[in-house]
């Protein structure tokens, strides 16, 4: 009894003690932020972290990292260097009249490519471009339609709206070489706002004919260029070698490995048609130009205007194989091996550093730099138009035109062509 009567009294005394410990409010640890208390909430901050996180991992940033910023600084640096240039040993800026060193014309397919290419190595040398502005071409340009220069007069409207056209269909691809800064930048007389996505019709063909009154025949009879070059040459190409190169790249149908005229694309015909160089097509026939024989009326047609301007010429077959005495020989052409005939004098200081042990002889003489050999198979062609596969679409004109090309250019007529029968 004493035993129970005891734990009574114990338990007694627990139940108010847990009782009050219900009824009393519990004191915890816990702090109020107060109004002027500005640290982060753990809510806010998990929000700001799955923001970060999804920023990160947008592709769009990575695309402006990545392509934005290093486009911009590209920008930047165009327009520091060629338009406002800040140290006072850098070169000067080139305007549309200021001279240039050497312009290099040859017709599509004789090797302007690769020239433009081996020269832009160690100058500053465009492909069927001449802005300045925003190009590092201020040396000068290989070209083949810079040849409008020595051209006979031709509609200047009708070029325009064909270039507008090509604009249009390709604005990303082949133009041709007849882009809009082909002689310079282009004077748009509309606000720049209104150039974007694509510029109106009206607006660019007016940059074009302003463009082409300045470069149209202004080489003929004593006439000025707007853009003056130290040295105009002429490049020149085995004919029938160019007229295989332009239909393997025109008028090839590589599905079935033959001439297939419908390839031909339709803004190159009328650019052909507009230059006078092809009779405009009927409106009553429906069948494709004869490739080939439209290939080798464009490459005749093209070298006798610049034959009749007796530009100085060289061939491209005779360039040498090694890079640095190809790059000499097409320097001392273009007059870098003379002070008084450069330009841009430390292109003369390039010269002799890059082309001293070539041009003199063991008696410290002047040499000729050039070594005779042979270039390189097409990279166009690649072999997949044979000479004997022109000749079996050729008509007997465009035969005889050829050979008549071959002689006016030094050529040797090959003795495959010379054996064919004409179709």
């Amino acid at each position: 009894m004493p035993s129970s009567s005891l734990r009574q009294r114990k338990t007694s005394k627990k139940v108010p003690s847990e009782a009050a410990n219900l009824s009393s409010p519990v004191t915890t640890k816990t702090t109020h932020a107060s109004p002027s208390d500005t640290s982060p909430q753990p809510p806010q901050q998990d929000d700001d972290k799955s923001w970060r996180t999804v920023l990160w991992k947008h592709p769009l940033t990575w695309v402006l990292l990545l392509v934005g910023l290093p486009y911009l600084g590209w920008t930047m640096y165009r327009i520091l260097v060629l338009q406002y240039p800040l140290l006072a040993n850098q070169r000067p800026p080139v305007n549309i009249s200021d001279p240039r060193q050497v312009l290099i014309l040859g017709s599509m397919s004789s090797g302007t490519s690769g020239t433009a290419t081996l020269l832009n190595k160690y100058l500053e040398i465009g492909h069927e471009d001449a802005d300045t502005t925003w190009k590092f071409v201020r040396d000068g340009t290989v070209s083949w339609f810079h040849g409008i220069r020595y051209w006979k007069q031709t509609s200047i409207q009708s070029l325009c709206h064909v270039q507008y056209g090509i604009y249009r269909q390709n604005a990303l691809g082949d133009n041709y070489g007849f882009g809009p800064t082909l002689f310079g930048p282009p004077q748009y007389p509309c606000p720049w706002w209104q150039q974007s996505p694509s510029i109106p019709q009206s607006c660019y063909i007016q940059a074009c004919q302003t463009a082409l009154k300045g470069e149209l025949s202004c080489g003929l009879d004593g006439n000025k260029c707007e853009t003056p070059f130290q040295t105009t040459l002429l490049q020149t190409r085995e004919p029938w070698k160019i007229v295989a190169s332009l239909v393997a790249k025109y008028c090839w149908n590589d599905h079935e490995r033959k001439i297939d005229y419908p390839q031909l694309p339709k803004m190159l015909h009328w650019l052909l048609v507009a230059l006078q160089i092809t009779p405009a097509p009927t409106t009553t026939s429906n069948l494709p130009p004869n490739g080939v024989d439209l290939m080798v009326q464009y490459v005749d047609t093209y070298y006798s205007h610049m034959l009749q301007a007796n530009l100085p010429k060289y061939k491209v077959e005779d360039l040498p194989k090694d890079e640095r005495q190809a790059a000499c020989y097409l320097m001392q052409r273009a007059g870098l091996d003379q002070i008084e005939t450069t330009v841009y004098p430390p292109n003369h200081n390039l010269f002799q550093r890059l082309c001293q042990d070539e041009s003199k002889d063991d008696k410290g003489g002047s040499k000729s730099v050039v070594t005779t050999t042979t270039t390189t198979t097409n990279v166009i062609n690649k072999g997949r138009v044979s000479l004997e596969m022109l000749l079996q679409h050729a008509s007997e004109d465009s035969i005889q035109r050829m050979k008549r090309l071959y002689e006016q250019l030094d050529y040797e007529y090959p003795q495959e062509a010379t054996t064919h029968q004409p179709p």
